[in-house]
């Protein structure tokens, strides 16, 4: 296999396992709730919020592996058709539900404090600009099944820091969702305290198949600084996103302008 297309390592940055692991812990003795087989806590969002005593998100399927619904990415306010290069969404739904773009989440959450504080920084000081920013926990034998995020690949980009992990789970890229007995294009281990760039618009899974909990701190980013060549997010992307989700926050909040944007 060549170079890695998909997925990136930053260089030359290493974040503290003992403090991951210190912080972790932390969090875990501060919940109110028993995480359970997929769990999603939000470090930074739209609207804040404690996390601590209620989850963003919680899933108790034994995998996302036979929920359609999923592999739609997003169902019900948006539609993306990747032949095309083209998301539409329906503002319409995205106001029923209080859905705002993830270029406009900075608000920090409960959970937000500690060590995962400095690494947000650290980032932030080489240009990454973070936005959805969120803590993903996988149960032994959880995961998510063939997926992806995105039409556009310049424009959708996963930063992971893996918290705790195993060197047995494998993040895999892969053509098409729906492909049986298909070999995997690229497959990687996100290793422990390291940094990764994920090409969100191409189909991937990811399950654990270890025996210990898989965490890792996921955030959607912009690379204003180039500090990963994968994709081209950098501060024009930026740029043009925060213009339109201004219209999309506009209609979510007055119900002014098309009830369907095309999300370039």
């Amino acid at each position: 296999m060549g170079a890695a297309m998909y997925c990136e390592k930053l260089e030359n940055v290493v974040f503290d396992q003992k403090l991951l692991n210190e912080y972790l812990d932390s969090l875990l003795s501060r919940l109110t709730y028993n995480v359970k087989d997929v769990a999603i806590i939000d470090l930074i969002n739209y609207s804040g919020g404690d996390v601590l005593s209620k989850p963003s998100e919680q899933k108790n399927w034994s995998t996302w592996m036979d929920i359609p619904e999923f592999k739609r990415s997003r169902p019900g306010w948006a539609v993306i058709d990747r032949e095309r290069d083209r998301t539409i969404v329906d503002l319409e739904e995205c106001k029923a539900l209080g859905i705002l773009h993830q270029s406009l989440f900075q608000e920090r959450t409960s959970a937000f404090f500690g060590y995962i504080e400095n690494v947000c920084q650290s980032l932030s000081h080489r240009g990454i600009q973070l936005t959805h920013t969120w803590l993903a926990c996988f149960a032994p034998g959880r995961g998510y099944t063939r997926h992806y995020h995105a039409a556009r690949h310049d424009y959708f980009r996963v930063l992971h820091v893996p918290i705790r992990t195993d060197p047995s789970i494998k993040m895999r890229f892969f053509s098409d969702c729906d492909v049986e007995g298909e070999l995997p294009l690229e497959e990687h281990h996100l290793s422990q305290g390291d940094c990764f760039l994920i090409d969100g618009s191409v189909v991937h899974d990811v399950i654990n198949v270890s025996d210990r909990e898989r965490w890792h701190m996921c955030s959607i980013v912009y690379d204003l600084k180039d500090n990963f060549s994968l994709g081209k997010g950098g501060s024009e992307a930026f740029a043009s996103h925060r213009h339109q989700a201004e219209i999309w926050r506009n209609y979510v909040a007055n119900g002014q302008g098309s009830r369907f944007l095309d999300w370039k």
